[in-house]
């Protein structure tokens, strides 16, 4: 109840800062909507001379970047503010004080800054994934329903690691803010379906930059695409990568010396 008090708190913090700002909040609908607009409009082109892209129809590819919204979003409401105050509070000395705190760094790093107006994605891409259900036709078994839940929040948790991977390289090397512009640019492509990408692209978006875990397999559930091996997989890469994530930033807490001093 303490931690979700702390929660609580940061968030009302985050909202009445962004609440200062709120030109905001029509800037970030007007990106969303230009964003769906021009995938939609990507999709209605490719679809006038295929039926289907391997085996990923209309529906599927909206319901997909809907999927893709959805993590897009929780990264940018949840994910990189914290961790991009986190590497400014290194280089600055303020993380000093983190560590002061009466609760684990590492997880008031991730609760420590919100971005409210980011929800929007998160929402557009809820309402992606319903139409692409109850107007374009898709049909998913209350199992499968189960399974998506499962299989999102297994991407949520393996993009939060892998996250902190990165962000945990900043005891070392001080400005590594150009590693996310990588993760982000390689993020786009998770608009597509990994099946089509050649086997060395989709060994890299899937073991390497796991976008594929965050996007491609949960939309798969929905769709009866994934077998039992790959949700089996998707249960225990979660585990593998939170405890890679935390046995490296204890490691990287121990190389801390502090730059407030």
């Amino acid at each position: 109840m303490h931690l979700l008090r702390v929660i609580w708190v940061h968030v009302k913090i985050g909202l009445q800062t962004d609440l200062h700002y709120r030109v905001n909040f029509l800037n970030q609908i007007v990106v969303t909507a230009l964003g769906v607009v021009l995938f939609l409009g990507s999709v209605t082109v490719l679809f006038r001379h295929t039926n289907a892209l391997g085996d990923w129809t209309r529906a599927d590819l909206i319901m997909l970047v809907g999927v893709y919204m959805i993590v897009g979003g929780f990264i940018s409401f949840f994910v990189r503010p914290g961790l991009h105050s986190f590497i400014e509070g290194v280089r600055t000395g303020r993380f000093d004080y983190i560590l002061l705190k009466p609760l684990d760094s590492q997880l008031y790093v991730c609760i420590q800054r919100f971005q409210v107006w980011k929800l929007m994605d998160l929402f557009v891409g809820v309402v992606l994934v319903v139409w692409s259900h109850l107007v374009l036709g898709l049909s998913a078994h209350p199992v499968n329903l189960l399974l998506f839940l499962v299989a999102l929040l297994a991407g949520f948790t393996i993009v939060l690691a892998f996250w902190f991977i990165l962000g945990t390289l900043t005891f070392w090397f001080i400005k590594i803010e150009n590693i996310f512009v990588i993760f982000d640019s390689l993020f786009q492509t998770a608009k597509w379906p990994v099946t089509i990408y050649p086997d060395l692209m989709r060994i890299l978006l899937t073991f390497v930059i796991p976008v594929a875990w965050a996007v491609t397999f949960p939309a798969a559930t929905l769709t009866n695409r994934l077998g039992g091996q790959e949700i089996g997989l998707a249960l225990l890469l979660p585990i593998a990568f939170v405890i890679a994530s935390r046995l490296f930033w204890l490691w990287g807490i121990r190389h801390y010396s502090g730059a407030s001093a």
